[in-house]
């Protein structure tokens, strides 16, 4: 059955059948990047939030809760959990700041470094993958475009993370 031209999404308009692939083409990147993910070269199954934590503490070293959780858009009493199941899988610490006590920071551990440093690996394997399949001067073009559209995604505001209690709030 051929695609039809045009899709009907939610709000009633139309989207193309060029739309229509790059979701497609979308969706497929991220199903291989989950695959790598959950890949046994990274250790245990992590859950996509917990990648994305991985991720942010390998680029940024140690952080304060606060700011893993607004690097990841998550609340931050998912983002205690998500950390606590880190703890538990020895992928992460938690220390207190040597300038402010009140202060937790969040770190990799050396096994959260080993996974983290294989995930990037087996990541960018599947980038360079994607780069070989064409030429040269369609690598600059297609990485100039993937930068213009993640620019443009950028600049939508994302909708602010809600605490699990904020949703049972009555009037």
């Amino acid at each position: 059955m051929a695609a039809p031209d045009h899709y009907i999404v939610s709000s009633g308009q139309s989207t193309s059948h060029p739309s229509r692939m790059l979701y497609t083409a979308l969706r497929t990147l991220r199903t291989c990047f989950d695959d790598t993910r959950s890949h046994p070269a990274r250790g245990s199954l992590l859950t996509a939030s917990e990648w994305d934590v991985l991720c942010r503490l390998g680029e940024r070293g140690a952080c304060k809760m606060r700011e893993v959780a607004s690097a990841c858009h998550a609340a931050m009493s998912t983002m205690t959990g998500i950390v606590d199941r880190l703890v538990a899988k020895a992928l992460v610490q938690r220390q207190h700041s040597a300038t402010d006590r009140r202060v937790v920071l969040v770190s990799l551990t050396r096994a959260g470094r080993d996974i983290y440093q294989k995930g990037l690996e087996a990541d960018m394997q599947l980038v360079l993958t994607m780069l070989e399949a064409l030429e040269p001067d369609d690598q600059r073009t297609f990485v100039t475009l993937m930068h213009q559209s993640v620019h443009a995604l950028s600049s939508v505001a994302r909708p602010t993370p809600r605490s699990h209690l904020d949703v049972h709030r009555t009037a």
